[in-house]
């Protein structure tokens, strides 16, 4: 029997035994590797999705050095202002009563007794000192800077300005200017009109010498305690007109007033910081993620697309049309919001990292903005035609009175639509300026759909 050839034959099946046993480990260490890296993948959209690991993000985010922004001189002003100190000698419960009637009091809803307002005159004689010397700061030019945002804005360690005690002292000092003007002290009052003006563009920097978001929000949340406080002096008060000293000093409050109205931030500028604070944090979670995030990008359009797009959209609209920057907005948003509920569909048309949340609709705070300045410039103007009133006898005629809206300037422009604010004579005597509000369309006055101030004409001047 010949042995050599089974030989042959034996070696040749133990080869492809041995092979095949290789494919296998070959085969079982692929599977072993894809199974690990699809579940780091998956890990790592999880964290992405539902930010389990954000905290890391986070403490790696404040170690990046913050972006450099040149100072701006309101922003000390704004820290100065909610420094700690022991303005209430009360406790913090009677404080947070007495807050929440003062909102009651500046929407005329309640009234405090003689003692209590007394009492809280003297406490915060410190904080009057403190709105004193803010009136005497005229606005300039120097506190707007040009607004030169990075595409990334890293804020470090930075300490976030304390924008609740600000609110809750502004509230006081917008209360302080109705004891004022009930103790016929119109100068104090006007001062304290002053200086939350000033306040009110301090805080929309207060956090990184740019306009923020918050910051916009309360700049206008500051404006409108103002024309609900020290602003009735102008809107209400017929004694403060009639002698001749008040009446300068009315005067030029509302020229500070207008002179102030350009240096307003707009919201446009708060997006744009929003979009590169964004980035920033999108370029650590790149950097934490890289492998993971380069895949998702062969499916999903960039996140930082999202942005970018929101404000090429909003760049593309002229300054002074609030009302096409809303309708704008809304019809990108709108595009972004179709993908129904959460889901296996809308999993795969959302970026994890919109998964969860969505993509941030922002046409609340624009609406909400045009709203708040088109009433902003509304008190000034109605100060304005209240004092013309006085002097003449007569409303004045925005379209024909060109003296009168030289002097009254952005007061008189509506920031919907860039015409001139509207006007309309109401029974009773009363008489209302109006814009036309976000939505654009001219309502007639409408208080529910337009942006409405009602005013009385005051007693006419003695010949």
């Amino acid at each position: 029997m010949n042995t050599e050839p089974l030989s042959d034959h034996q070696k040749i099946t133990n080869n492809k035994n041995i092979k095949i046993k290789i494919l296998k480990y070959f085969l079982l260490l692929v599977l072993f590797f894809t199974l690990f890296f699809t579940g780091i993948f998956l890990m790592d959209i999880y964290a992405i999705s539902f930010d389990s690991k954000f905290g890391n993000i986070d403490n790696y985010y404040i170690k990046i050095p913050a972006t450099v922004i040149p100072e701006n001189p309101l922003r000390k002003e704004a820290s100065d202002f909610v420094k700690p100190r022991k303005d209430f000698t009360g406790k913090a419960d009677e404080l947070n009563k007495i807050i929440g009637n003062i909102d009651k009091c500046l929407d005329k809803k309640f009234d405090f007794d003689e003692h209590t307002k007394t009492r809280l005159w003297k406490n915060y004689s410190g904080l009057l000192q403190n709105l004193d010397l803010l009136s005497t700061k005229p606005p300039m030019a120097e506190e707007k800077p040009a607004i030169k945002i990075p595409e990334l804005f890293f804020t470090g360690n930075l300490k976030i300005f304390n924008i609740s005690t600000f609110i809750l002292r502004v509230k006081m000092s917008a209360f302080l200017a109705l004891i004022a003007i009930e103790k016929k002290d119109y100068p104090m009052a006007l001062c304290i009109d002053a200086a939350l003006m000033r306040l009110s563009r301090a805080v929309a920097v207060a956090n990184f010498n740019q306009p923020g978001l918050l910051g916009v929000i309360f700049q206008y949340e500051t404006a409108r305690l103002a024309a609900k406080g020290p602003a009735r002096v102008y809107l209400e008060c017929n004694e403060a007109l009639r002698e001749h000293q008040n009446m300068v000093l009315v005067k030029a409050a509302l020229k500070s007033r207008v002179e102030s109205l350009p240096l307003f931030y707009n919201v446009r500028d708060a997006l744009k910081l929003e979009a590169a604070l964004i980035h920033a944090r999108f370029s650590v979670i790149r950097s934490k993620f890289s492998t993971t995030m380069k895949i998702l990008d062969l499916w999903y359009e960039k996140p930082e697309a999202f942005f970018n797009g929101l404000i090429k959209a909003i760049d593309e609209v002229p300054d002074e049309q609030g009302a096409k920057l809303t309708k704008t907005a809304k019809e990108y948003f709108r595009r972004y919001t179709e993908f129904g509920e959460p889901g296996l569909k809308r999993f795969l048309k959302i970026h994890p990292l919109f998964y969860q949340t969505g993509f941030p609709d922002f046409t609340k705070l624009i609406t909400n903005s045009v709203k708040s300045d088109a009433h902003n410039r509304l008190t000034t103007l109605c100060g304005l035609a209240r004092v013309y009133y006085y002097e003449n006898g007569s409303w004045p005629a925005l379209e024909q009175n060109g003296e009168f809206l030289a002097a009254a300037g952005k007061a008189a422009i509506d920031p919907a639509d860039a015409g001139l604010m509207r006007s309309k004579r109401m029974p009773g005597g009363l008489f209302c300026y109006y814009s036309i509000g976000p939505d654009g369309i001219d309502n007639d006055g409408n208080e529910n759909e337009d942006v409405v101030i009602f005013i009385k004409p005051p007693a006419t001047k003695l010949k």
